[in-house]
């Protein structure tokens, strides 16, 4: 788990992990990309001294770069398979034709309008 982003000034250069019970360092030779549900790659970047500065924040955490909109406005979006057997021949099948598509579209449109 990413617990924090290492910069050099403004520019990402690496990531503190921890991994079971032994934290680890990885410097990056070009770019550094995370990725992670929002509330975790918010923590990672505000724990790097990234986001606002009245922001909650441990109070050992010094604030390098104040960004207002850090961890703002973020969703996580939930999802849910169900898979059913059935007696019935049920099928949306018929409605994967572009023609249907359409039709549905449209259907969509008139009633958002």
């Amino acid at each position: 788990m990413v617990t924090r982003v290492l910069f050099e000034g403004r520019r990402a250069v690496g990531v503190s992990y921890q991994r079971g019970a032994k934290d680890s360092v990885v410097r990056a030779r070009r770019e550094v990309i995370i990725s992670g549900g929002p509330s975790q790659l918010t923590a990672a970047v505000k724990l790097s001294g990234r986001g606002a500065a009245g922001g909650a924040r441990g109070p050992r955490i010094p604030v390098i770069h104040d960004l207002p909109g850090v961890g703002e406005n973020l969703q996580d979006h939930l999802e849910f398979y169900f898979q059913v057997a059935s007696l019935e021949p049920v099928t949306l099948y018929k409605h994967m034709n572009p023609l249907r598509k359409a039709l549905i579209g449209a259907r969509w449109l008139a009633d958002a309008g």
